[in-house]
């Protein structure tokens, strides 16, 4: 549905965006992700075409597509149903698609007042709201939980997939790593505008890091839990660090006893989308 091979985009002779290439299909939802100034709005403003490339290709087989920008582009003087009627009027929605929108994301309070005297949050439900009035095939979202509570956050959430049930490709930027890995098909990191590393989080979404502080290892230890498909980061003689689902860490826990082992602790370290920023990116990335 939305291929790109080789774009490139330059800005005062940088290659911002440095010959990028990458297919999504229907009915997928990939996640970009990256610290501040490595591309990643830029990059949806390509596909988007409020940006022209400087060379490279992108195509699109279903060229609907609705862009969540930042909300400095809602009319601050009219009100969000003034805005929700003018999107609908170009799309050729009713009134009653209108009122389907509000009440799916619960904005009845404030549809009626002047988006100047929004907040954040309200800010991102209008702007979510104008897209799902658009019914694109292709929804981009740049950093659309910004300002958003846990309760829009969980309905966000639910929404996406649904809309990926019926087909839409969603490509979409957010600083937060635990609700990438909770939706995302896939997940691009963008460095120095490239795509530095794709996470393929159907495999992985699951699992978490776990180390477990035990009375003793052994070599013996390492390899009947490795014949169990039990990954391991690392070991030493008293911690063992493995990469498991909470489902099957239950299996780990029974394969150490089962070598005459004690487990004196067990913490979870991390997800796995935090191990994979860090390695992109360290922990100072400039």
């Amino acid at each position: 549905m939305l291929t790109l091979k080789n774009v490139v985009k330059n800005y005062k002779n940088k290659d911002v965006i440095n010959n990028i290439t990458f297919e999504l299909k229907s009915g997928e939802i990939v996640g970009l992700i990256g610290p501040n100034g490595v591309g990643k709005t830029t990059l949806l403003n390509l596909i988007a075409g409020i940006s022209t490339i400087d060379s490279g290709e992108i195509r699109k087989t279903k060229n609907k597509i609705f862009f969540m920008q930042e909300s400095t582009v809602l009319y601050k003087d009219l009100t969000g149903l003034q805005h929700l009627k003018f999107v609908a009027k170009l799309n050729k929605k009713t009134a009653l698609d209108i009122d389907n929108v509000i009440n799916e994301l619960n904005m009845h309070s404030y549809i009626s007042v002047k988006v100047k005297n929004y907040s954040l949050g309200m800010k991102q439900h209008l702007m979510f709201a104008c897209g799902l009035i658009c019914r694109p095939n292709i929804f981009l979202l740049d950093e659309p939980l910004n300002g958003l509570d846990p309760d829009s956050v969980i309905k966000f959430r639910d929404i996406i997939k649904k809309l990926k049930e019926e087909g839409t490709c969603i490509l979409f930027s957010s600083h937060m790593l635990s609700e990438v890995d909770l939706i995302s098909d896939r997940t691009f990191f963008l460095k120095k505008g490239k795509i530095e590393k794709t996470i393929n989080n159907k495999n992985k979404v699951d699992e978490k890091i776990y180390k477990l502080n035990v009375s003793e290892s052994s070599t013996s230890l390492i390899d009947c839990l490795k014949t169990h498909q039990i990954e391991i980061l690392e070991y030493t003689a008293e911690k063992i660090v493995v990469i498991v689902s909470e489902a099957n860490l239950d299996l780990v826990f029974k394969k150490i006893y089962e070598n005459g082992v004690t487990v004196k602790s067990v913490n979870q370290e991390t997800t796995l989308l935090e191990k994979h920023y860090k390695e992109v990116y360290g922990d100072s990335y400039e």
